[in-house]
Formats: structure tokens, sequence, C-alpha cells
């Protein structure tokens, strides 16, 4: 009699493959030194505490945010997608705010937004360089023209997200891989770009991801729930 194998999927060891193969390139750091160290957040950081202090009162002003933690229930993925949405565009509204009060002229006009359930996939020139992702920051202009939301070229492309509502391996896998996919996408239509911010959320538990054409590094995951 022989043995029967477990069933397994295709797409799984297609998913699995890219651990292995970036095992020795990706650090994973605290969310802090992620912050520090991949972006211009904590450069200062009694200005950040600042803003940051003054994002969380106009949200809390707002009912976005209360004492426990945000406002919202997330029970399906679009769910997700359409409060975080208007939690940006309210995060995006105190940002400015914020620097009209400091006299930050040039940082007084917003230069990305939020697009998520994205029905198109990108636009490319690059043979191979489109792709669909759950959600991204783009640019809301490109060479002074308004980019539309049906029409995003891959080079107005800042940031891309995934989500998934279930915290399990087979969704932290999944979300990692079309991440990757998207940023190879990215990398693969702008040769001189080098790097791209990403997130990564499974339920109540979020990673930021910076990838680069060297390495790539990755937060610890933290609850957002508790730690906004």
């Amino acid at each position: 009699m022989t043995q029967q194998r477990a069933p397994t999927l295709k797409l799984d060891k297609k998913r699995l493959h890219w651990k292995e193969s970036n095992a020795g390139n990706t650090v994973q750091v605290p969310s802090e030194t992620f912050l520090a160290h991949y972006t211009n957040l904590l450069h200062s950081r009694r200005k950040t505490d600042t803003l940051v202090a003054h994002i969380e009162k106009g949200l809390k002003t707002e009912n976005v945010l209360s004492r426990n933690g945000w406002t919202a229930t997330y029970d399906t993925e679009d769910s997700v997608f359409e409060r975080l949405e208007d939690i940006v565009e309210s995060i995006h509204d105190q940002c400015v705010d914020w620097n009209k009060t400091k006299q930050h002229p040039k940082l007084q006009q917003r230069t990305t937004r939020l697009i998520c359930r994205l029905n198109h996939i990108t636009a490319s020139e690059a043979r191979g360089g489109s792709m669909r992702i759950d959600a991204r920051f783009i640019l809301i202009k490109e060479d002074g023209k308004a980019i539309d939301s049906e029409h995003v070229p891959t080079s107005a492309v800042v940031a891309v997200a995934q989500f998934k509502t279930r915290l399990c391996a087979k969704n932290r896998i999944d979300n990692e891989s079309k991440a990757l996919r998207a940023i190879g996408h990215i990398l693969y239509a702008d040769p001189c770009r080098r790097s791209v911010i990403a997130f990564t959320m499974e339920d109540h538990l979020m990673r930021f991801w910076y990838f680069s054409r060297s390495h790539i590094a990755v937060s610890a995951a933290f609850d957002y729930y508790c730690r906004y």
C-alpha cells in the first residue's frame, strides 16, 4: 500500500519560493528602527512627536480615533479598504493643517493619495511591467498633470499595500509574495528607481517593508489597533 501525499497547491509552492530565494537578503528590525533608518520620519524626534500629537488630536475630534483605538470595525476586506481610505484622508488633512501652523509652504500641498480596490492594473511603457495589488499610494500629479485613478502609470506608484482579514501562515505568505511581485514590476519598469516602500496587514497586525535592489527590510509585526 502506497502512502498518499498531502494535497498541495502549486501556487503555494511558488509563493514560498521567494522566501527561500531572498532569505539571505532580508533584514527584520523593530518598527522604530525601520522608521529611523528606512524613512525620514524620525530624523527629528521632537518635530515628529509634535506632528503625531497634532494628528492624534485631530483624528479624535473627527471621531476617527478613540482612546481605545480606531473607531471602525473590519469584518470584510471591502470594509477595510473603504475605511482605510477615510483614515488616510483624515491623516493627510491633519498633516497639511500642521504644516500651515509651522509655516512650511512647500509642505502645505499634498503630493500623494491612497486608492484601494483598483479595477485596473497599472500602465507601464515596459512590457510586463504592469501589476495589480490591493492598494497603492500614488502621486496626485506627474509632470504637472493630474493622474486619473483609472489609468495609473507604474512610475506614479509611491508605495503598495496588501491586506488579509485573517491572520494565518497562508495569508502572510500570500501577502508577502503579492507585495514582492508588485515591487518587482515597479523596479523592472523603472531602472532608475532605487527602492519602494510597502506595508502588509493580516487582521490586526501590520508590517512595513522596504524593497531595494540590494536587500529587503521588514519591520517586526505590530498591532495597529493599539500602536497607532
